[in-house]
């Protein structure tokens, strides 16, 4: 805290003070000399030196001291030597020569001693301790003012006793003994409370608030300044009520009660007048203002203080002692703009503060200011103006060689690629201010700093998808970990490592540091960290086409993740497991997973993908009866389904269902758009006799699809179906002019020649047909049209091919 505390002076500077004021004037004194002799005329000169003294004309008054001491060693007048001395030795105080002083005053003080002169004697020994203060003899003074306390114990003087504790308040105060500086304060409050002295009251608390302040005790520095006030204001002393609030101001900020704070330093404000005089204590509660509503985060109160301070210094007729002031105060304004996002008002008092920095050539100062008005362009996401202003004060810096500041600029270069999520620049700023702290002993990253900075360069580089620098600094990060403590952190690097080597396709290398991590990780039994660790390795095992291992890395994984009760993981790692086996066409053993991840399920969308997968196992092992049952289950859930209904249709076909199937697959069209579901629907009319029927359907696909060998082919065997040999007859025309190789287009055009009673050709056909890729055997069979031909021996041998 500031020595603002007047009153310690004040009473410091008593101690050279005369014991007793006289009455008489300069002129009765020189007049009263003239007539006197021997004592009283030396008692004369002494009261003469005593009193030019007390108006400040020192030549007089030494000189009056000096003749008195002449003529009392004359006299051998040992009183009047004493004084003559103590007169000398208080000139001598004033004129800050302290050392003579002292002499002077113990030459007095032995001769007062001599003479049993008791009080005069405690007088001088007081004196002594207010010289040896002032030759910042702190011991020697306290030494003496106590013996001087002793004596006007013994001689019952209570008002000079307590003028001595104060002064030990004030001597102990200086020593740093604050308990018994408080001890002493104490004492001499009571005595003024006593007296109802209510100024000597209100001084000495601002004594005491002193030493609370030393003592770091804010709760009883602000109490005892606030009972000051309270007296100076019913005193009405201005000046120190101004002062004492200045102090509350600054106390309450220290203790972070903000608004108080502002509270008194406002009080302070509306005391001081508004006049030139005035203008600079003025200007400085306006700057410590502003700071009292910064910390409240009343910005804008802030900002209006400042721009008065501002204003002030605008106003100096010293422009150029103004102009290195308002530097500052322009950043403080464009700080507090940036603060409130009024960037614009921001940058216009930057901008002010950089053209005075130029001005008087603070290149320092300037570098520092480019970076704020980074930040602020930063904030505007103006990346472009950013990074000029970045990157100019980094060269100021890097020219200077000012590896702290080029370190922060580099921070906020970082800050502003973060922003734009250019993260391989940021890993290359990363790079550069490892390099920089490594060339500098001051520095230089520690082994634990190191491991932080390895940490974020490596994350910084994987969101960069940069794996191979990822990969070098997680290598650099394993020497680093060192003893027990620090197996977890080994086996993340591993984990990283693998995570690595899996993005750069080294699937062998990322299993082996899956599993050196693994093997850490199940010493300490960090069971979460395992699964992670199996899922991943399950993972390359995948890639590399081992599914089995993977699915065993899976179930491993499955294992912990159900003793962790974590349901969610279950869930994706029975779908993984169950995936896996159905690649492998063991759909058996991909229905247990199927329904484990079932019983977890809680959204209808994976409950959805289950129940497919699981239809398409149920289908793949023939069991319809179960594949219906999931097919519809997929319908209560998804009833707007079309592909549902239709799967529930191809289910049906295969129980043989065919009337039921036509319903599926007519509320699948209903439903949906897809022609397969008419070309569906068509074959199960043609099995259920009514070829009418299909017509319809692929007359509607031909509408959905246009010219198809495949509809054509289809048709023409439905047309046959109806006996409308004409109509096949065309359709297998078109057929044959877009793809002449279909194998249905033989079948159809076998039973239209049957249906016109040509077997040869219709055997043919056949042949021509299964030569292509026909293989439903049993639509053959069963076709009555074809009936004519089984005793035929080039039937039975195209039986027989179809059979093997």
């Amino acid at each position: 805290m500031k020595k603002l505390f007047v009153c310690l002076i004040v009473c410091m500077g008593c101690f050279f003070n005369p014991t007793q004021a006289q009455n008489d004037s300069i002129p009765l004194l020189e007049k009263k000399l003239a007539t006197l002799k021997n004592k009283p005329r030396v008692d004369v000169l002494n009261q003469l030196a005593q009193a030019y003294k007390s108006k400040e004309v020192l030549d007089k008054a030494k000189s009056y001291a000096k003749k008195a001491e002449k003529l009392a060693k004359s006299l051998n007048y040992k009183a009047g030597i004493a004084e003559s001395y103590h007169q000398q030795g208080a000139l001598l105080a004033i004129q800050k020569k302290y050392k003579e002083s002292i002499v002077k005053f113990d030459q007095s003080f032995q001769l007062f001693e001599e003479l049993k002169l008791a009080k005069k004697a405690a007088t001088l020994l007081k004196k002594l301790g207010g010289a040896y203060f002032y030759n910042k003899e702190m011991v020697k003074a306290t030494g003496y003012v106590k013996q001087a306390e002793k004596r006007f114990q013994k001689l019952n003087e209570p008002e000079e006793l307590v003028e001595i504790q104060l002064h030990l308040g004030i001597l102990y105060n200086q020593q740093e003994k604050l308990d018994l500086a408080l001890e002493n304060y104490t004492k001499v409050k009571k005595w003024y409370q006593k007296k109802q002295d209510t100024k000597s009251v209100a001084n000495i608390m601002v004594n005491m608030s002193e030493v609370y302040f030393k003592q770091k005790d804010l709760k009883n520095t602000i109490n005892a300044l606030y009972y000051s006030y309270q007296l100076f204001t019913k005193l009405e002393m201005v000046p120190q009520r101004v002062t004492i609030a200045e102090r509350l101001g600054y106390s309450y900020k220290l203790a972070e009660k903000y608004d108080s704070s502002a509270y008194y330093l406002k009080q302070a404000l509306s005391l001081r007048p508004d006049t030139p005089t005035h203008a600079q204590a003025r200007a400085s509660l306006y700057k410590r203002l502003s700071g009292a509503y910064y910390y409240q985060k009343k910005f804008s109160k802030a900002i209006e203080y400042n721009l008065r301070v501002i204003k002030h210094l605008e106003s100096l007729p010293d422009k150029k002692a103004a102009s290195e002031l308002l530097m500052d105060e322009y950043v403080n304004v464009g700080i507090l703009y940036k603060t409130i996002g009024e960037y614009d008002k921001s940058l216009e008092y930057y901008n002010k503060g950089l053209e005075l920095r130029k001005k008087h050539n603070k290149t320092e100062d300037i570098s520092s200011i480019l970076v704020n008005i980074g930040e602020v362009y930063l904030a505007q996401k103006n990346y472009s103006e950013s990074l000029k202003s970045f990157s100019r004060s980094l060269k100021m810096k890097e020219a200077k060689k000012d590896t702290a500041r080029m370190l922060a600029v580099l921070g906020h270069l970082s800050d502003l690629y973060r922003a734009m999520k250019d993260y391989r620049r940021i890993g290359g700023i990363m790079e550069k201010m490892y390099k920089l702290r490594q060339e500098s002993s001051k520095f230089k990253l520690t082994e634990e700093n190191k491991r932080e900075f390895f940490k974020e360069l490596s994350m910084v580089y994987y969101k960069a998808e940069n794996f191979e620098k990822v990969y070098f600094y997680q290598s650099k990060l394993l020497p680093l970990y060192k003893g027990e403590a620090d197996e977890r952190l080994k086996a993340q690097s591993l984990f990283n490592l693998g995570m690595c080597s899996e993005k750069l396709q080294r699937r062998a290398e990322a299993i082996d540091y899956y599993q050196k991590s693994y093997k850490i990780l199940k010493k300490q039994g960090d069971k979460e960290a395992m699964a992670q660790v199996a899922y991943n390795m399950a993972s390359s095992y995948n890639e590399l086409k081992n599914y089995l291992k993977a699915i065993e890395q899976l179930k491993n994984a499955l294992a912990i993740r159900e003793e962790l009760q974590q349901k969610k993981m279950v869930i994706v790692i029975s779908n993984d497991i169950a995936q896996l086996y159905i690649q492998l066409k063991k759909y058996k053993e991909a229905i247990p997973y199927l329904k484990k991840a079932d019983e977890y399920v809680e959204k209808p969308a994976q409950e959805v993908n289950i129940l497919e997968r699981l239809t398409l196992c149920y289908v793949k092992l023939e069991d319809h009866n179960k594949a219906l049952e999931y097919a519809q289950e997929l319908i209560k859930l998804k009833p707007k389904s079309d592909s549902y209904r239709n799967n529930e249709g191809l289910i049906l076909i295969k129980q043989k269902k065919y009337k039921e199937a036509v319903g599926s697959m007519t509320k699948a069209i209903e439903l949906g758009t897809d022609p397969n579901y008419h070309f569906s629907r068509a074959a199960l009319y043609l099995k259920l006799g009514q070829p009418t029927k299909a017509v319809e359907d692929y007359n509607a696909c031909l509408d959905k699809v246009g010219n198809s060998a495949i509809l054509y082919s289809s048709r023409a065997y439905a047309y046959v179906k109806a006996n409308q040999l004409g109509k096949a007859e065309a359709d297998l025309k078109k057929a044959t002019e877009l793809d002449q190789t279909l194998a249905m287009l033989q079948f159809s055009r076998a039973a239209y020649f049957m249906a016109k009673n040509q077997p040869d050709k219709a055997i043919d056909s056949l042949e021509r047909a299964v030569k292509q890729g026909f293989k439903e055997k049993e639509k053959i069979t069963t076709e009555k049209l074809f009936a004519p031909l089984q005793d035929k021996d080039k039937f039975k041998k195209l039986m027989r091919e179809l059979g093997s």
